[in-house]
């Protein structure tokens, strides 16, 4: 998200001072980034859940679920880094609708497939395969998801233009987005770190009171939502105007 954040307000910025070249790149340098994450997220995956639940002291049965759920999730996360990559190079061109229906598309698949994978189909070979299941089944989402956003990336987005000639990292394009990405990446983490210190505590009772706060943590998300919108909307609009020299617009927005 922190990565996505600073390539949608370099490439906005961009398209509004007319230099196409940097908005190329820095969608072809954002992709690069976001590889480099996936691989160290793909290394937890198959090296640090383990310790990370041991760390996290939850009982047995908790750990042997959170372990199997978060190495499939972790493994296979290239879907839900380079879907949510796609989407923020169809906001920065104000392609949203695109970008929301990918991601419904993919939560959809993960709705549907659910049961699917977590209570098996005899009848079509498929395994019950518990917690598992409901972890393939959220890969699935997402991969169905990334295939959808950058299907419209390539066909319906003509204000970027990709290639492998982008993909080369210039300290001038990895600048900005990390200047801008950089405090989004700690703000999202500030978050996280909220709720895994909120479990440390509410494990001091017991687990059911996780799983209630677990419960409140979703609900909640949905008042942000609104939020999120104006938020996405928003940045891009600065930023294409900012590079424009518009600065009453700047204000309006």
């Amino acid at each position: 998200t922190g990565i996505g954040v600073g390539v949608n307000s370099l490439l906005s910025k961009s398209l509004g001072e007319g230099n196409q070249e940097r908005a190329n790149r820095a969608a072809g340098n954002g992709i690069i980034l976001t590889l480099i994450l996936v691989v160290g997220f793909m290394l937890f995956g198959a090296f640090g859940t383990e310790s990370y639940y041991s760390v996290f002291g939850a009982n047995d049965r908790t750990t042997q679920y959170g372990i199997s759920y978060t190495s499939i999730c972790s493994l296979f996360t290239l879907g839900i880094f380079v879907e949510v990559l796609g989407e923020r190079l169809l906001q920065a061109t104000g392609r949203t609708v695109y970008s929301m229906i990918g991601q419904t598309a993919g939560a959809v698949t993960n709705i549907v497939m659910d049961p699917v994978f977590i209570f098996g189909v005899p009848a079509l070979g498929i395994p019950a395969m518990g917690i598992a299941g409901a972890a393939i089944a959220t890969v699935v989402g997402q991969w169905v998801g990334a295939v959808i956003v950058w299907f419209f990336n390539f066909k319906k987005n003509p204000d970027v233009h990709l290639g492998l000639k982008y993909l080369k990292l210039r300290k001038e394009v990895v600048g900005p987005i990390l200047t801008v990405g950089i405090p989004s990446i700690v703000m999202n983490s500030i978050g996280s770190f909220m709720n895994f210190s909120m479990n440390q505590i509410l494990q001091g009772f017991q687990e059911t009171a996780t799983g209630v706060f677990g419960i409140y943590f979703k609900l909640q998300s949905f008042f942000f939502m609104p939020l999120f919108g104006l938020n996405n909307a928003t940045i891009s609009v600065i930023a294409f105007n900012y590079g424009a020299r518009k600065p009453e617009r700047i204000v309006k927005t």
